[in-house]
């Protein structure tokens, strides 16, 4: 399972995300409360097939719902009314006991499928190759937080490990991107 330095992208990858260019988001599109009426996910994260899945109303739902560990809690928080009310619910939940090693992962598993989605493949991709930082007012875990300055400082320091997941997902889009152009017989 990847971990957040098992995806790094080389120079854009760490503390302190003011790297020139940098693209601050919090909201829109590329917010794990953004609706993704199609994306559809395994039930949990573990234990589960390619055939095993679910429609998820946000990454964020599904993100919480695999903090579970029963399935009854996973559907309790699958079935919140709001992305804010499944973040509320997953922090009420007793952790499953390896979700420090896996909750990376579980992320990156979780972005990769919303953004094979259109019209959020694209927008991932006109970033390209632009640093992203989630601005989050408060969390120094998954965004990029400027305690000092606000949004649009710079010496943002948090560990952006949202940010870090949409700059791998974006990678692998990129790559594929690549690959298939050369296929055409197009540029190296």
């Amino acid at each position: 399972m990847p971990n957040a330095d098992g995806c790094a992208v080389a120079g854009i990858d760490r503390p302190p995300w003011n790297a020139p260019n940098t693209m601050y988001f919090y909201r829109g599109p590329f917010s794990n409360f953004a609706p993704t009426p199609d994306l559809w996910l395994p039930y949990g994260y573990y234990g589960h097939t390619e055939t095993d899945q679910v429609a998820v109303q946000t990454v964020e739902h599904w993100f919480q719902a695999c903090k579970a560990t029963s399935r009854r809690e996973f559907d309790r928080i699958l079935g919140c009314s709001s992305a804010g009310e499944a973040k509320r619910a997953g922090r009420e939940l007793q952790l499953r006991s390896d979700w420090e090693q896996v909750k990376f992962g579980v992320m990156l598993f979780a972005v990769q499928g919303k953004f094979a989605l259109e019209p959020y493949r694209s927008a991932l991709l006109i970033t390209y190759p632009r640093p992203l930082a989630e601005a989050s007012p408060s969390d120094f875990v998954w965004g990029a937080r400027d305690p000092d300055r606000g949004y649009g400082g710079r010496g943002y320091g948090g560990r952006n490990l949202l940010g870090v997941a949409l700059m791998c997902a974006r990678a692998e889009l990129v790559a594929d991107v690549h690959s298939r152009v050369t296929a055409l017989g197009g540029t190296r």
